[in-house]
């Protein structure tokens, strides 16, 4: 799980110290198309014609502050998309602003997300977890060893579909505050591993299908001492 992206794969002209690192695996196939590599809530939304959700979740203004380096040289203008000349894999920084508040949807429908990194985001005031890597099907190692979730209260489908991933840590993740768990790893069907040692569900009202189509993930390998989740499991 440790085995990420490092630090040192970005230049040290450093935009500043609150960054995610990112790595997508560009086939022959994807070169000159709009490849997503970064996503909104809002944008999302207005995507899907839902004028009502978008009005409640707006993080349009806190997202488009994010600066993108690839492969630490090229800074690119922010965009949703990006295309690529060549293949390969690719590592892509993103860069924030302190005080972002809400990551629902960040990375939903990245399909090209192999690898990320988020020991290095201020995570401090993330309120919403909702659906961040939703879709992320080609996703295989995710870093969030140092993730302070202390303040999120929605976690709903935050790796539904991340159908390539095996092992998932979030031992830090202090959940005292989340309410809705609902679809979290929904159609994890390749997940054989999962700690989840430090999560408290007392104030979870929702948590239907949390487990829902992890056909590989057996009971006794899920790490935690909390019956709610271990009683989602089939």
């Amino acid at each position: 799980m440790n085995n990420i992206l490092s630090n040192n794969m970005i230049k040290s002209d450093n935009i500043n110290t609150n960054y995610i690192i990112a790595e997508i695996d560009i086939k022959e196939t994807d070169i000159n198309k709009s490849i997503r590599i970064i996503n909104s809530y809002e944008e999302w939304m207005r995507s899907n014609g839902d004028n009502e959700l978008e009005n409640n979740f707006k993080n349009e203004d806190q997202i488009k502050k994010c600066k993108i380096q690839i492969n630490g040289r090229q800074l690119i203008p922010f965009n949703y998309f990006c295309k690529f000349k060549s293949k390969g894999k690719y590592t892509i920084k993103y860069s924030f602003d302190n005080n972002i508040t809400n990551i629902g949807f960040m990375f939903s429908k990245c399909l090209k997300l192999i690898n990320i990194n988020l020991s290095n985001f201020n995570s401090n005031n993330i309120t919403n977890m909702r659906c961040t890597f939703d879709g992320c099907s080609s996703l295989t190692i995710i870093n969030l060893i140092n993730f302070n979730a202390k303040n999120v209260t929605d976690m709903h489908s935050m790796f539904n579909g991340c159908s390539s991933l095996t092992n998932i840590d979030l031992s830090n993740f202090n959940t005292n505050n989340v309410k809705d768990m609902s679809w979290m790893f929904y159609q994890c069907s390749s997940l054989t591993k999962i700690n989840l040692s430090n999560f408290n569900t007392n104030n979870v009202s929702n948590i239907f299908w949390i487990f829902k189509e992890c056909s590989k993930l057996k009971k006794e390998n899920i790490i935690t001492k909390d019956k709610k989740i271990l009683n989602q499991l089939n």
